[in-house]
């Protein structure tokens, strides 16, 4: 199938103003997958997250940022110093062809600039303006600061992270401001599909700790309900009084994942250990009741019956045991490194990653595509994360027609 120019994508007709920093940069990302023109408003000498590492064969440079090339694909970029009168006052004349503004700032902040969304709204009343901060723009927190770190343990999300005889761990990816971005791109387009039947446009404010209470579901219930506090597990989330089912299990190649005494699989389970001889005593008559009855598992009966599964696991490679297992209709998976991600034969076979040229490193650049596929649109990349105001021309003199004397000042001012 040919890739669609981006001319045919669902926001290809409308322009985003992108002012955030790494808690907002996946929302932009989103939109301009979804064929917006997204323009990068960086500070004069570029945006602070071009310093955020690894670098492009360790090369540190703030045009070498893979951190920078995964989350600004697509983006157009500008500098700007919206400080100063005349950055204000250009600002003010991109918003008037900019259909959404999406922001980073502490709330408060743009408003001391005459940029709040009221000011916006003066000169462009459909404009959605899609403020992302840690704690949201109201309440005692509104004013903190915060960073992935904060918003996870403050959202109780990084108390269930680790073993449970240790203290909480943070997950080593940036999952706040994922799942932050992936809010507030559905917040923004709920704005639009409003702005769309109405004419109007509004202000959407994000929290990222609120975004990441999400991510503890159904805890919370459980406590209100029956006010028992989940704690971390081996396994993830432990709620006192449920036994967990899934375990890790070293093997000849790595690790899978398995729940040995999920109720459909147990007797298959048990079956599948005794054809190799391994089953040890789990056709003994005290176990009838957990294999032939369904009974609820004993931690102490679990224990031993993944004792005899990790023996038997230790025999077996990754895959032997994910397949063996699906044809028997038990969960085992493969736990899978950033490697075996990479270059798993399913996730290439559905076209998932998707080559992105940079002409100017010599190569292409593989990057994770779109997690979902539809009949009718798609999440395109059309070209690689921008170098430091690399539109500033084509917007600047291309499209608010100012001239090389003005653009030369500006620069020498420090405004662009």
């Amino acid at each position: 199938m040919n890739k669609p120019a981006r001319e045919q994508s669902p926001l290809a007709p409308y322009r985003v103003l992108d002012l955030a920093d790494e808690s907002g940069v996946f929302c932009t990302k989103m939109l301009g997958a979804l064929g917006a023109d997204v323009i990068k408003v960086e500070r004069p000498g570029g945006d602070p997250a071009r310093r955020i590492g690894p670098f492009y064969r360790d090369q540190v440079h703030p045009e070498r940022s893979l951190h920078w090339y995964t989350y600004n694909l697509n983006k157009r970029s500008i500098t700007l110093n919206i400080e100063c009168k005349t950055g204000q006052e250009l600002f003010m004349r991109l918003v008037k062809t900019a259909d959404f503004v999406v922001e980073t700032f502490r709330p408060g902040y743009l408003e001391s600039l005459g940029l709040g969304y009221s000011d916006l709204s003066s000169v462009n009343p459909r404009i959605v303006h899609t403020s992302i901060t840690p704690f949201g723009a109201t309440g005692p927190y509104s004013q903190f600061k915060g960073s992935n770190l904060v918003c996870s343990a403050a959202s109780g999300y990084m108390y269930l992270c680790g073993d449970e005889d240790r203290a909480p761990v943070e997950i080593t990816t940036p999952i706040a401001y994922v799942q932050t971005g992936l809010h507030a791109a559905a917040g923004t387009m709920m704005a639009h599909w409003y702005r769309q039947r109405t004419g109007e446009g509004q202000h959407i404010d994000v929290s990222v700790r609120e975004s990441m209470e999400t991510q503890i579901l159904p805890h919370p219930y459980i406590y209100k309900v029956r006010h028992i506090i989940a704690h971390r597990g081996k396994m993830g989330t432990v709620v006192p009084g449920n036994a967990s089912h899934l375990a890790i299990f070293e093997c000849k190649d790595g690790y899978v994942v398995s729940g040995t005494t999920i109720s459909t699989g147990r007797k298959a389970l048990r079956d599948w250990l005794a054809s190799e001889g391994m089953a040890g005593d789990l056709f003994d008559p005290k176990y009838d009741k957990v294999f032939n009855e369904g009974a609820p598992v004993t931690t102490e009966q679990k224990d031993h019956i993944d004792g005899l599964f990790q023996a038997f696991a230790r025999k077996h490679t990754r895959e032997e045991l994910m397949f063996q297992a699906q044809r028997r209709k038990i969960q085992v998976t493969k736990l899978h490194d950033v490697r075996d991600v990479v270059e798993d034969r399913h996730l290439k076979e559905r076209g998932y990653f998707v080559k992105v040229d940079h002409p100017e490193l010599g190569e292409a650049i593989t990057y994770q595509g779109s997690p979902f596929k539809s009949s009718e649109m798609s999440w395109q990349y059309w070209r690689r994360a921008p170098f430091i105001g690399e539109h500033n021309k084509e917007v600047y003199a291309g499209e608010l027609k100012l001239n090389s004397r003005e653009m030369v000042l500006l620069k020498e001012g420090g405004v662009i």
